[in-house]
């Protein structure tokens, strides 16, 4: 068995499966060869061959700690997360010393959004039983990263480098440290030169990548939160992956010079979220109603999805296909439909469609604001935006060709809304003005603060609710903060913790009024603010991401609830607060116009005639 071994360490997988098989064709219940097979058919992608050998050998030795952690990690592929956690756990209780069954249960809680203690004590307890595990150190800087503990996180990175310094994704995680909650901006203007600083390290002479998915895994999410032009910033990332990663820049072959529409056009949509997720609310419909005379429309679905999100998916396209989860998977999947337009809703929220959209999958390549930020991709020709969130500078904001649609969603009208559930059903006071800003806490820039703060000393009475998460270790920075930039008001704040849908749109209607936290608004929760009837009151600044409720607004033609500085955001959202007249006549008025906003055909036209144009400019030569 020890040869067997020695193969594996050589990385001569096929001569390792041979000798695996031989032990098995006189010893069929050889437990060890079977796991040794089935978990090197796992990795070489044979997952049905590989759930057969290794479901025997817990059969025959279901106390062995490392198949719990083979047979896990291929049900986790299967797409069975609870199963695979309850294997690893069984890992764990059998051998406290088994170092991966502790790292590959805490990358399976990351990756499954969990965070805190227990996922930091699965890298912690692998590091006790082997201190020079660099992988360990590389799953704890993850997860410091995003318990907003940058500085921490680069200790670990280092760490694993010092380990093994051929980990060259590692180097790449360490340069895009950022950190979620930045606490002022004086610390968002140190990370970014840092992050500058690393990129020209990098650039002069770029670490190899074999795969940027796998070693990377992240994209600049947080960067587009803090209110300044990324473009240039993003255009270097791009062509640093470009260089270190010529594969990359894969072409489908049909993207050739000469190419010639379909006739109906081919239109693919790629992304993780066009089933249940705000970003298939905003884009399911729009892809119904394009026309079938002109296009025929496939939706490639990445990632896993559950039963509901195939449902609403399959339900919008023509053609439904479930990507595979490897990038060169991905790439030749969409080749083989010969697409003639890939549209991309939210490259930058998702890894493998940012690192997919390096390719050249079909002759015109767009992308919209489900990610509200420049892509900086080398072949990404078009950036869909609402012409109204757009100011007179925003192509400089942007790597692609700025198309400046009417609209660029088409939103059902969601059902009527239910007014049974009360103050005291959420938890909430039931006195006071309530000014809710149920966003994401990493939309909480520091200059929200100062707005929040001069609400609350004009209103004595008033409350602000914002939203919780999970694990409340960001909201317990975002309190530290608040009792920094505003003492004693800071007790006035209230955290809701996650809620269902019923729950989250009675708070949209008990609100008296919406905050739009600056420099990155509301989408879809501003359009669900104005079907409820209530005021959102808005700080629009350079770029789309702060100007889709100014938008909005402007579609309906209604423009009183947006601030043109700090103090006139305070003074509206405090007199929709205290005047209860006034408040009442900014709804109705809201309720009379926010038609428009709903069941529009306009995105589908808008759409239809950009489609149509770019496909024939592309005929052209480039």
């Amino acid at each position: 068995m020890q040869d067997i071994y020695r193969l594996i360490e050589q990385k001569r997988y096929d001569a390792a499966q041979r000798a695996c098989e031989t032990i098995l064709s006189s010893d069929p219940g050889n437990v060890e060869a079977l796991y040794l097979l089935g978990t090197g058919l796992y990795n070489a992608g044979d997952d049905a061959a590989a759930s057969l050998h290794l479901r025997r050998a817990l059969l025959l030795a279901p106390d062995q700690a490392p198949i719990h952690v083979s047979y896990g990690l291929l049900r986790h592929r299967q797409g069975d997360t609870q199963a695979a956690l309850s294997h690893l756990r069984r890992a764990v209780a059998l051998d406290p010393m088994c170092v991966s069954a502790h790292v590959n249960l805490g990358n399976l809680l990351w990756e499954s959004g969990a965070l805190g203690a227990e996922v930091l004590d699965r890298y912690d307890l692998a590091l006790v039983a082997d201190p020079n595990h660099a992988f360990a150190y590389v799953g704890k800087g993850d997860v410091l990263w995003r318990l907003n503990r940058p500085q921490e996180a680069k200790l670990a990175y280092d760490k694993a480098l010092a380990l093994d310094p051929t980990m060259t994704g590692v180097r790449y995680r360490r340069a895009l440290l950022m950190p979620v909650l930045p606490h002022s901006w004086e610390e968002i203007h140190a990370w970014r030169r840092t992050l500058e600083e690393e990129l020209a390290i990098l650039e002069a002479d770029p670490p190899a990548l074999t795969d940027p998915l796998q070693e990377i895994g992240r994209t600049l999410f947080y960067i587009t939160y803090h209110g300044l032009n990324d473009c240039d910033i993003q255009v270097r990332l791009a062509n640093l992956y470009a260089k270190a990663c010529p594969s990359l820049r894969y072409q489908a072959s049909h993207c050739a010079p000469g190419w010639q529409p379909n006739k109906p056009a081919r239109i693919g949509f790629v992304s993780a979220n066009l089933g249940l997720h705000t970003i298939g609310d905003l884009n399911r419909a729009l892809i119904s109603a394009l026309p079938r005379d002109h296009f025929h429309v496939t939706v490639f679905l990445i990632g896993p999805q559950s039963a509901g999100s195939l449902s609403a998916a399959q339900g919008c396209a023509d053609a439904l296909v479930r990507l595979p989860a490897t990038l060169e998977g991905m790439r030749q999947t969409i080749a083989e439909h010969r697409l003639d337009l890939l549209h991309y809703p939210d490259i930058g929220m998702s890894p493998p469609a940012y690192f997919l959209a390096f390719s050249r999958l079909a002759p015109v390549q767009c992308v919209t604001w489900g990610h509200p930020e420049t892509t900086g991709l080398p072949d990404m020709d078009y950036f869909l935006s609402m012409d109204d969130a757009e100011g007179v500078e925003a192509q400089d904001h942007y790597s692609e060709t700025l198309v400046r649609l009417p609209t660029t969603v088409k939103v059902p009208s969601p059902p009527p809304v239910d007014d049974t559930l009360t103050r005291a059903d959420l938890g909430l006071p039931l006195q006071g003005v309530l000014y809710a800003c149920p966003q994401s806490a990493f939309k909480i820039h520091p200059d929200f603060d100062p707005l929040l703060h001069g609400i609350l000393q004009r209103d004595p009475t008033g409350h602000v609710v914002l939203l919780g998460e999970k694990e409340r270790f960001w909201e317990t920075q975002l309190r530290e903060r608040f009792r920094r930039s505003m003492g004693a008001e800071e007790r006035r704040i209230i955290f809701l913790g996650r809620m269902p849908n019923a729950h989250f749109t009675a708070l949209l209607r008990l609100a008296d009024v919406l905050l739009d936290p600056p420099h990155f608004g509301g989408g879809k929760t501003t359009l669900e603010g104005f079907w409820a009837g209530t005021p959102v009151v808005a700080l629009p600044s350079a770029f789309a991401r702060a100007r889709v409720t100014r938008a909005y607004y402007r579609q309906m033609g209604y423009l009183e609830c947006l601030a043109d500085s700090p103090e006139a955001f305070i003074e509206k959202a405090v007199r929709l607060g205290l005047d209860t007249s006034h408040n009442a006549a900014v709804r109705a008025i809201i309720r009379a116009k926010r038609g428009v906003l709903f069941d529009n055909d306009t995105s589908v036209a808008a759409h239809t005639k950009f489609f149509l144009g770019a496909l024939e400019q592309a005929r052209e030569p480039r």
